[in-house]
C-alpha cells in the first residue's frame, strides 16, 4: 500500500538531483537558475549576440575607408568592401567562410558566387527630347582624371528651360553611371545603398521657371560586369547621372545628362 507513496518520494527527489544539478550548472556559466529553457523562439536571441561578435571582428579587420557595409541579411553577416580590396576580402573569406556574404564593390565575392550582391549593368536612358522634359543638365567633375577604384565627385546642375513648374525626384544614391566613349551599356557606377550615405539625401524638389538647383554626386569606379573584374581597368569613359523629371501634373520620365569624359589612370 505504500508503493505510491514511495513512488512520489522517488519523483520528488529525482526533482530535487536536476534543481540542484541545475543550480551548479547556473553557477558555472553564470545564468540565472529562474531562466526557462532556450526555446525555438529564442534562438535570434543568441544568433544576434553572434552577428555582433562577428561584426566587431570584421569591423575591426578592415579600415573604415575600405569598408562600405555591414548588415545581417539572409542569416549571414553581408560585407561590402570597396573594389579595390580583394587582399581584404580573400582574408576575410578563409577565415569566415560561408559565415559571411562579401561584396567587393559591386560583386559578389568569390567571381560567380551567387546570393552576394547584385549586377548595377543595365543600358542608360537615351536622353529625353526637349518638349518631354523641359529641364538641361550638366555635370561638373571636380577633376577628370581618377585612380581605379577610387571615388570620383562632382556636382550635377538642374535648370528648368521650359514654361512651367518642374518636379524633379533625385534617385538615391546620387552617383553617376560609367560607360565606354559613345556606348549606352553601363559598366561601372555607384556600389548600391551601403554608399549612399556619401552624398547629401533630397528625394524630391521643385524647380520654378528659369530656376537652376545643383546636388553632389559621386562616381565609383567599380566594375558592375563581371567579366570586366571588380575594378575597371585604365581607360578613358564616360559618365552621366540619370534624374527623374515631372512638368507639374505629369507622369515622370528619365532623365540622363550629356556625357562628361572620367580617364581612369
Amino acid at each position: 500500500m505504500n508503493q505510491p507513496h514511495r513512488g512520489i518520494r522517488n519523483a520528488s527527489f529525482c526533482a530535487a538531483i536536476g534543481l540542484a544539478i541545475g543550480l551548479l550548472s547556473s553557477c558555472a556559466t553564470g545564468t540565472d537558475s529562474t531562466t526557462a529553457p532556450q526555446s525555438t523562439a529564442d534562438a535570434p536571441r543568441t544568433s544576434s549576440v553572434e552577428f555582433n561578435a562577428l561584426r566587431v571582428a570584421v569591423v575591426a579587420a578592415v579600415s573604415p575607408a575600405d569598408l562600405l557595409s555591414v548588415a545581417v541579411e539572409d542569416g549571414r553577416l553581408a560585407v561590402q568592401l570597396m573594389p579595390d580590396q580583394e587582399p581584404i576580402a580573400r582574408s576575410l573569406a578563409a577565415r569566415y567562410g560561408d559565415q559571411l556574404q562579401i561584396t567587393l564593390g559591386a560583386l559578389p565575392y568569390p567571381p560567380g558566387k551567387t546570393g552576394a550582391g547584385r549586377p548595377l549593368c543595365r543600358s542608360r536612358t537615351a536622353p529625353a527630347a526637349a518638349e518631354a522634359a523641359p529641364v538641361s543638365l550638366r555635370l561638373e567633375l571636380s577633376a577628370n582624371v581618377a585612380r581605379p577604384g577610387a571615388t570620383a565627385v562632382g556636382t550635377l546642375f538642374i535648370r528648368n528651360t521650359g514654361a512651367r513648374a518642374v518636379q524633379v525626384r533625385l534617385p538615391k544614391p546620387y552617383s553617376g553611371s560609367i560607360s565606354r566613349p559613345g556606348e549606352n551599356a553601363i559598366i561601372g557606377g555607384y556600389l548600391s545603398a551601403g554608399n549612399g550615405s556619401r552624398a547629401t539625401e533630397r528625394e524630391s524638389e521643385a524647380i520654378s521657371i528659369g530656376a537652376e538647383t545643383s546636388m553632389a554626386v559621386s562616381i565609383d569606379t567599380a566594375s558592375c560586369d563581371e567579366e570586366i573584374g571588380y575594378l575597371l581597368p585604365p581607360g578613358r569613359y564616360d559618365v552621366t547621372v540619370e534624374v527623374e523629371v515631372a512638368v507639374t501634373g505629369s507622369a515622370l520620365r528619365s532623365v540622363s545628362s550629356p556625357p562628361v569624359s572620367l580617364t581612369l589612370a
